[in-house]
This record gives C-alpha cells, sequence and structure tokens, in this order.
C-alpha cells in the first residue's frame, strides 16, 4: 500500500494529493489577490465588485437553516459537504478583511448571513 501523506488535513495521495495541494486555501487567497487587482483595475470609479463565498464560522443551524426543504440523498450529501471539506476550505472574515488590505481597495463591506459571506469592494 501506498504511504498516505502525514502531517496534512487529508489522508489522499497521488493526483488527487498534487490537485488538493494546489487548490488549497493559501493557493486560493493569492489567487483572489490577483482577482482583486484586476477587477481594480477594471472597474469604473465608483464601481462596486461582489465576493460571495461560505462562511467558515457558520454554525450547524446556519447549515440545517440553508438545507430546509431540501429532502432524500441530496440533503445528507449536501450537508455532509457543508460541515466537511466547504467549510474546512471556507473564510473568516476576518481572513478576507486581511486579504482585502492586501488589495487597492480601500472602501469596503464585510456581512456574513447564514453560511455565506459577502464581500463588498468599492472603488
Amino acid at each position: 500500500m501506498k504511504k498516505i501523506r502525514k502531517k496534512k488535513d487529508v489522508g489522499i495521495y497521488g493526483v488527487a494529493a498534487k490537485w488538493y495541494d494546489r487548490n488549497t486555501r493559501k493557493t486560493r487567497l493569492a489567487e483572489m489577490r490577483g482577482y482583486a487587482d484586476e477587477i481594480e483595475s477594471l472597474a469604473k470609479p465608483g464601481g462596486m465588485s461582489l465576493i460571495i463565498d461560505m462562511n467558515r464560522e457558520a454554525t450547524d443551524e446556519d447549515i440545517n437553516n440553508q438545507l430546509q426543504g431540501t429532502k432524500g440523498f441530496d440533503k445528507y450529501f449536501v450537508k455532509f459537504s457543508f460541515k466537511t471539506f466547504l467549510k474546512q476550505a471556507a473564510y473568516t472574515k476576518n481572513e478576507f478583511e486581511a486579504l482585502v488590505q492586501e488589495t487597492p481597495f480601500r472602501d469596503y463591506t464585510i456581512k456574513t448571513e447564514g453560511i455565506s459571506i459577502y464581500v463588498y469592494l468599492y472603488k
């Protein structure tokens, strides 16, 4: 049996491990910084940009409220996804504030609502 990666958050190896490493939160933060720079250069004065992501600080109650009306296999699969890998890959309000501080945007608003986090960037 191949060795499973140690000291990592997920026990995977091979191609899946390489993909996972390329798509970790730190990598995506750097990518989002680049997008923010591009958005800032394209936005008109007085313009607004919006980033919507999952809030890592979402509670179990928030997740259950989001899934109201969902039934069957979908409900359990989505709930499992939210509580595990999607939530682990999400960001907090403080992390988004730190990200915005590294961009040209100085006027911004960050709101959390249920499982979502909304980042409004104003030029």
